[in-house]
C-alpha cells in the first residue's frame, strides 16, 4: 500500500471537489478550454483571467489576460529565463494568434483572476505544507507566504518569488494577528483543515502529504488556487527552523509505517483517519 498515487492536473482538483458542500466555496470559477469560445466566455464575464496549463509546474506558460475596451486585450506571460512579455491585441482573433505559440498543443483551464491582496506592492499567496502524521491525522507542517518579484505576476519561488512570514504579511495587509482564534487567519486554519480531507472524500484515493496553494482577495475572502500532489519540500531553512524540515522529512516515513502495520495503533490503511 501506498499513498500519493499520482499527480492531479489543475482541472481535476476543481472538478473533485465542486460537489463537496464544505469547500466548495473555496473554489474560483475555472473551466477547461476546449476551444476559443471557452475563453472569450470568460473574458466577456470576468473581464480578467488566467490561463494555466492543466498539467503545467513551476508557473510555465501561464497567461493572463485582460480586456479593456471592445476587442482590446492586454496580455503578459513568463518566459523559462523569468521575463515578463507583454502584448496588446486588437480583436480576440488576433489575441488568440498571439497566444498560440505560447499555449502550444497543451491542455488548458482558463480561470477568473482573483484580485489577489498585495504586500509591497507584490501579489501573494500562501503556500501550505499539509501531511498525515504517524496516527493517520492531517497536519499542518509548514505555512508561509509566497510573494511575487516586483516584475512578475507569479508567486513561485521558482520565478523569483520571496518566501515571507504570514504572521507578519496577515498583520501588515490585513490589521489582523494570525494566531488569533478568528478573523482570516482561523479562516486559513479551517480550509487547510477541510481541504485535503475533502480531497480524500472525493477522489476515493489515499494521500499522505499535499501542497495547499490559497490566495486571498482584496477582500479578505480565501480562495484555493492549486492542490499539488508531490509537494516540493527545501533542505535549506531561511528562518533557521531547521525542525520544520525535519518535520517534514518524518512524517511521509512515519505515515508509511502505519499503513505497513508497524504500529500498534496501525489501523488497515483503508481505515486509516483522513483528518
Amino acid at each position: 500500500m501506498y499513498f500519493n498515487p499520482r499527480f492531479l492536473d489543475k482541472w481535476e482538483t476543481p472538478a473533485l471537489l465542486q460537489n463537496i458542500q464544505e469547500v466548495a466555496d473555496y473554489l474560483p470559477p475555472t473551466r477547461p478550454v476546449y476551444s476559443p469560445e471557452d475563453i472569450l466566455q470568460f473574458l466577456e464575464q470576468y473581464r480578467s483571467v488566467f490561463l494555466k496549463p492543466s498539467s503545467g509546474s513551476l508557473g510555465r506558460r501561464i497567461i493572463n489576460i485582460r480586456q479593456g475596451g471592445p476587442d482590446q486585450y492586454q496580455f503578459m506571460y513568463r518566459t523559462r529565463d523569468k521575463q515578463t512579455i507583454s502584448g496588446k491585441a486588437a480583436g480576440f482573433t488576433d489575441l488568440m494568434t498571439a497566444l498560440g505559440p505560447v499555449m502550444g498543443n497543451k491542455s488548458y483551464i482558463v480561470q477568473k483572476d482573483l484580485q489577489l491582496a498585495k504586500y509591497q506592492d507584490c501579489p501573494f499567496d500562501i503556500r501550505v505544507l499539509a501531511q498525515k502524521d504517524r496516527f493517520g491525522n492531517w497536519r499542518r507542517t509548514k505555512i508561509y507566504v509566497r510573494k511575487a518579484a516586483p516584475e512578475s505576476f507569479l508567486s513561485n519561488l521558482s520565478d523569483g518569488g520571496n518566501p515571507e512570514s504570514i504572521k507578519t504579511v496577515l498583520k501588515e495587509v490585513f490589521h489582523t494577528d494570525f494566531l488569533t482564534g478568528e478573523g482570516i487567519g482561523e479562516e486559513i486554519r479551517q480550509a487547510v483543515k477541510r481541504l485535503p480531507a475533502a480531497l480524500e472524500k472525493a477522489s476515493g484515493m489515499i494521500w499522505g502529504e499535499l501542497g495547499l496553494d490559497l490566495g486571498i482577495d482584496c477582500n479578505g475572502k480565501i480562495w484555493l488556487i492549486e492542490i499539488n500532489a508531490k509537494p516540493f519540500r527545501t533542505l535549506v531553512s531561511q528562518s533557521g527552523s531547521y525542525k520544520v524540515i525535519e518535520r517534514s522529512l518524518m512524517r511521509p516515513l512515519e505515515y508509511a509505517k502505519l499503513l505497513a502495520g508497524f504500529y500498534g495503533h496501525s489501523l488497515n490503511p483503508f481505515q486509516a483517519k483522513g483528518g
